[in-house]
């Protein structure tokens, strides 16, 4: 695979208009642009729209091929790690049941159980919890009110799936959560 980019193509939208034609993309005046970029970091290429001219365009395309350490984000702080954050990257390491190094691709989790954790984790973990709750201050009396349900609702099986993923999220932000 070469790291070579494309040349920006104009962006048009998926619908089109009253004459039958697509539309062209813009926002704010600015026209859009598809721009195949690399990501050295990641070793893929993908494609973005850029709004403003072409020649603002091209320059995207190859200020998208350099990986920058300093642009990564900063991982916040332990004490300041939320529900809805730390659910966000527990799912993405959860995917893995081995995760891919230089010498294996990895091996990923069956699709429906991954797609069953995250449904239970977004849906309904993170909402009863409160997205904005930090980490270090849940309790075990709001982790068993959280598996249990209001009011006891919920079947056996759907208490034991939410205590299972509960159990695995907070054992892996354990580390993170104490300053």
């Amino acid at each position: 695979m070469t790291n070579n980019t494309s040349t920006p193509q104009p962006a048009y939208s998926k619908k089109t208009g009253p004459d039958g034609q697509r539309v062209r993309l813009m926002t704010d005046g600015k026209l859009g642009w598809r721009c195949r970029v690399y990501n050295a970091k990641l070793g893929l290429h993908f494609e973005s729209t850029f709004y403003g001219t072409e020649q603002q365009a091209v320059q995207h395309s190859r200020d998208g091929q350099a990986y920058n350490p300093s642009s990564e984000p900063t991982p916040p702080e332990a004490q300041d790690v939320t529900v809805g954050l730390w659910s966000q990257k527990f799912l993405s390491n959860y995917y893995w049941k081995q995760r891919p190094t230089d010498d294996t691709p990895g091996l990923r989790r069956n699709p429906t159980v991954y797609g069953k954790a995250r449904a239970v984790v977004s849906g309904y973990i993170v909402p009863s919890m409160g997205e904005s709750t930090r980490i270090s201050s849940i309790t075990p009396d709001r982790l068993h009110a959280v598996v249990t349900g209001p009011r006891g609702t919920g079947s056996r099986h759907h208490q034991e799936i939410v205590a299972h993923l509960l159990r695995l999220m907070i054992a892996a932000a354990a580390p993170e959560s104490c300053p």
